[in-house]
């Protein structure tokens, strides 16, 4: 369900039939969705993390609302079952984990969940994942964000983290030869 400041967008993935669009939302002034007619805010809510998923996933709860799944934005993290998916779990729950978060919503992803900026403590999830080596800048935004662009090209050249594979998989390939049922 879409809030009254998220507009929906439609699309359909490559294959899809028209009957079974996806909705994916954006506020207007974001810069790495879809763009719509109509001007929206980017929302800054203050939060409490109360959960981990994965290692570019939390749940938060901020206020008296009920808790939001929040996909940190600008990163990919490695699937749970992935080579250091673990690990990017365990260090985001290290960063993140019942600390106060402040998230810079930016849209609402095909699953639901609220996309945002999100600083734990005084720092920045998604460079601290990305510095870390446990987390891809996600590549089709990778030019819109620079500093975690040098912070990964940091992170390879050390070979901190998953960069110590030989060959790291991306997890958007994982995920196209590992799809959930």
């Amino acid at each position: 369900m879409n809030g009254p400041n998220l507009p929906t967008i439609g699309f359909a993935p490559k294959g899809c039939a028209a009957g079974r669009l996806r909705q994916r939302t954006r506020p207007a002034d974001a810069h790495f969705f879809l763009t719509t007619s109509r001007p929206v805010p980017i929302a800054t809510l203050l939060c409490l993390v109360i959960a981990v998923s994965d290692g570019d996933t939390l749940t938060a709860r901020c206020g008296a609302q009920r808790p939001i799944q929040v996909r940190v934005a600008a990163i990919d993290a490695p699937e749970r079952k992935q080579a250091f998916g673990t690990p990017s779990r365990q260090n985001l729950t290290r960063l993140c984990l019942r600390q106060k978060a402040t998230l810079q919503t930016v849209a609402r992803d095909a699953y639901g969940r609220t996309v945002a900026h999100v600083q734990c403590g005084n720092g920045d999830a998604a460079a601290a994942q990305v510095r870390a080596g446990l987390a891809w800048v996600y590549t089709p935004r990778a030019s819109r964000y620079p500093q975690l662009a040098a912070l990964q090209r940091q992170a390879q050249v050390s070979h901190t983290g998953l960069w110590s594979q030989k060959r790291p998989r991306a997890p958007w390939d994982y995920r196209r030869q590992h799809p959930r049922g």
